[in-house]
């Protein structure tokens, strides 16, 4: 996994993660501390996350979240059923141990 870190004046204030399984990307842990919400830092961060996966010719990127859904929807996400997860993301550690069943799950393509 890889990580894109959003600072300011020497202080970390927002993170994005990308994790790779073939073609697909899993979006991860896109947080901004509270201080610094709504200064654009968490758009950044995802523009940043969507670039990096465009270049490493990742073709759809999905996502779980349980409380940002409308938030990734202004970026063009949509909803999609667990059931259309890839086989590899359904076995990642954050899905077997970490993550609730009441989660959303997002997808969007990025190249067909």
């Amino acid at each position: 996994m890889g990580f894109i870190v959003a600072e300011e004046g020497g202080k970390v204030v927002g993170l994005a993660g990308l994790e790779h399984y073939g073609s697909v990307g899993m979006v991860r842990s896109v947080v901004v501390h509270s201080d610094y919400r709504g200064m654009g830092y968490g758009e950044a961060l995802l523009h940043a996350t969507l670039d990096r996966a465009a270049q490493q010719r990742i073709e759809t990127l999905v996502l779980l979240t349980t409380t940002a859904a409308a938030w990734f929807e202004r970026w063009d996400f949509a909803q999609i059923p667990w059931s259309e997860l890839p086989e590899a993301v359904q076995r990642s550690p954050l899905v077997q141990e970490g993550c609730p069943a009441s989660a959303i799950v997002m997808g969007r393509v990025l190249r067909e």
